[in-house]
C-alpha cells in the first residue's frame, strides 16, 4: 500500500521534486497506472522508481525518529489505555499536551434546542454539589 500512494503522489499527481510537476497518468487508457503500455522511456521509468524509493524512505525515517522522540508519551498512552480504555479530550490534552501546529477544539459547539435542556458528560454536580458520572448528550452544531 505504501508503494502504491508513493507511487501516484510521482506519476499521477506530479508530487516529485526531481521529476516535476508531471503526469504519467492516461486516464484514456483503460489500463491502471502499472500497466505495460507506459509513454515514457526506461530512463524515465528509472527516475520515477528512484523518486518513489526516496519518499518511501524520507517518511520511514521520519516516523522511526518520530516513534523514538515519543517513546515515553506512548508508554504512558498506551499504559493509561490499558486501565482506562477510553480517553476523552481532555483527557488526552493532559497526557499529550497541547497540539504543536494550533489549538483543536476539545468539544463542539452546542445548539440550545428551546424548552430542552441538555444532559451532561463526566462529572457534574448532583443536588447536594458533589460530582457525579452522568453522561452529557448535548447537539453538536452542524
Amino acid at each position: 500500500r505504501v508503494f502504491s500512494l508513493a507511487y501516484a503522489m510521482v506519476t499521477e499527481y506530479g508530487m516529485s521534486e526531481k521529476i516535476g510537476n508531471i503526469s504519467f497518468h492516461d486516464s484514456t487508457s483503460g489500463e491502471s497506472s502499472f500497466g505495460l503500455h507506459r509513454k515514457y522511456s526506461e530512463h524515465t521509468s528509472e527516475k520515477i522508481d528512484a523518486a518513489v524509493q526516496l519518499i518511501i524512505k524520507r517518511n520511514y525515517d521520519r516516523t522511526k525518529a518520530l516513534l523514538k522522540e515519543k517513546k515515553n508519551v506512548l508508554i504512558t498512552l498506551s499504559k493509561t489505555l490499558l486501565e482506562k480504555e477510553i480517553l476523552g479530550a481532555h483527557e488526552l490534552l493532559d497526557l499529550l499536551g497541547e497540539r504543536p501546529l494550533g489549538k483543536y477544539p476539545v468539544s463542539l459547539p452546542v445548539i440550545q434546542i428551546p424548552g430542552v435542556e441538555p444532559e451532561r458528560n463526566g462529572p457534574a454536580e448532583n443536588e447536594s454539589g458533589s460530582e457525579t458520572d452522568a453522561k452529557e448528550k448535548t447537539i453538536p452544531r452542524v
